[in-house]
């Protein structure tokens, strides 16, 4: 959820969808593969997308290959309003605000 508690961001295998909170305008906000197709998530868990306490941000995890290392996972925000991505840090999983 949101901070605000307007919205919700989920991840489905194909990237990490926003909508409303009544299931509304729902919208793909980070297009990246997280599935393999065949029932195998890419990492070692589903990756958790963290809302910035001021709710203009996503953090997240994501790796290049199934079962990467997490050497080569990384951290990215992607900005909520323009969709802009950037890698903040090379091998780091399960981001949060902190």
């Amino acid at each position: 959820w949101s901070p605000d508690g307007s919205q919700i961001a989920y991840v489905q295998n194909d990237g990490i969808y926003l909508m409303k909170k009544d299931g509304t305008q729902k919208r793909k906000i980070v297009d990246h593969e997280f599935f393999d197709g065949q029932d195998s998530w890419r990492l070692h868990e589903i990756p958790q997308p963290r809302w910035s306490p001021d709710g203009e941000w996503l953090v997240y995890d994501r790796c290049p290959e199934i079962n990467c290392l997490i050497a080569e996972s990384a951290i990215f925000k992607v900005e909520i309003s323009t969709g802009n991505i950037i890698k903040i840090i090379q091998a780091g999983i399960n981001p949060d605000w902190r």
